[in-house]
């Protein structure tokens, strides 16, 4: 069925209902306490073309990509996950997140996802993973700093689909930085894949 989108003062208005549904996501609405509850379970398949692995002796550190080549209209698709190995429970210690994607281009243009300086903590039984995929907001903030403005509301208002990667060859990095509390060691795992967006 068609829902109507309004357009006021410039902002589009959509059904929340409508959209959320058609992304394969649900509502639920609780008229007692007027809350609106919005979730998505992600069901596709993931498949990696690229992978790039680091490894300590508890911890292994990898990066995957869906592809090699990506076209510039489609979404980069990759994740990271931290994999620990070992045979007995361990606790670590990290910011916020714990694990920071950052974007280089072959001019060395670079960013990085920064760090919330808190101590939040974890606990991994064997084989348990930590998995993450780089947010949208790294490469608009690649695309700010590489555009020179002085203003990030001046670049969002100039630039459609900011988060896009123009053509170009990409290192993309995933950085694991934490402590293990029983030794009170820091750690730093980091590998890296190139991409190409044609």
């Amino acid at each position: 069925m068609y829902k109507p989108i309004l357009n006021y003062n410039g902002d589009a208005y959509l059904p929340l209902r409508f959209i959320v549904e058609k992304t394969n996501g649900k509502v639920d609405y609780d008229s007692s306490t007027n809350n609106i509850d919005i979730e998505y379970q992600n069901t596709d398949p993931l498949k990696s073309e690229v992978t790039s692995l680091i490894k300590d002796e508890n911890f292994h550190l990898l990066l995957n990509s869906e592809k090699k080549i990506y076209d510039s209209k489609e979404p980069i698709n990759m994740w990271g996950t931290l994999r620990y190995i070992g045979e007995d429970e361990i606790t670590i210690t990290h910011g916020d997140p714990l694990l920071i994607y950052s974007i280089k281009d072959s001019n060395g243009n670079y960013e990085e996802m920064g760090i919330r300086t808190v101590l939040l903590e974890e606990t991994f039984s064997p084989n348990n993973e930590y998995t993450s995929k780089p947010p949208l907001y790294l490469s608009e903030s690649f695309n700010f700093q590489k555009s020179k403005m002085s203003s990030p509301e001046q670049f969002l208002q100039q630039t459609r689909k900011a988060w896009k990667l123009n053509p170009g060859e990409y290192t993309i990095g995933v950085r694991a930085l934490f402590t293990q509390t029983s030794t009170n060691q820091n750690k730093e795992l980091y590998t890296e894949i190139v991409i190409q967006v044609k």
